[in-house]
């Protein structure tokens, strides 16, 4: 999901740096020629606006992808880990890529119920495995997923060969 507000807000801040600066400048020569009254209008300024909105919206969905990234980061390095037994897979309606529903993984822990983000099939654990989920030490409705190689390994089974780093 961190990719998708990067890509859209990296798409609007390109479309409103291009409208703000390069018909900015455009309008402002325009408005400055002598001789030329079909320009010296306000309205000469309204791309730049709209350049100016779309870079305001793509730099906040920049932030907003700069900070879910820091904070899974932040979660994967200091969170408390918990090994949750795996239910299954949902399809989350809400998300498509292609026109299709995307897939998410679905553990308990205890009374917790873990709902992952988007999940590819390379990231897909068999039902009944546990997965490692970081938990923030203080608010436990913020966590994450840890999808490292041996993360579907419960902690009660000692790491194979081709597990162990």
């Amino acid at each position: 999901m961190t990719r998708v507000f990067a890509i859209i807000g990296a798409i609007f801040f390109v479309i409103g740096t291009m409208l703000t600066v390069g018909l900015g400048f455009m309008a402002v020569h325009l408005y400055s020629s002598p001789g030329n009254e079909f320009y010296q209008q306000p309205w000469a300024f309204v791309f730049p606006g709209i350049g100016l909105i779309f870079g305001i919206i793509g730099t906040i969905f920049l932030l907003i992808a700069f900070h879910k990234h820091k904070r899974r980061r932040w979660l994967l390095e200091n969170g408390e880990p918990v090994w949750a037994h795996v239910q299954g897979t949902d399809v989350n309606h809400n998300i498509q890529i292609n026109g299709r529903p995307v897939a998410v993984l679905v553990a308990t822990y205890k009374q917790m119920r873990f709902v992952s983000d988007p999940i590819s099939n390379r990231k897909l654990v068999n039902v009944g495995e546990h997965v490692k989920v970081l938990l923030h030490p203080d608010n436990y409705d913020r966590y994450t997923f840890d999808f490292n190689n041996e993360s579907h390994l419960h902690p009660s089974e000692p790491p194979t060969k081709q597990h162990a780093k």
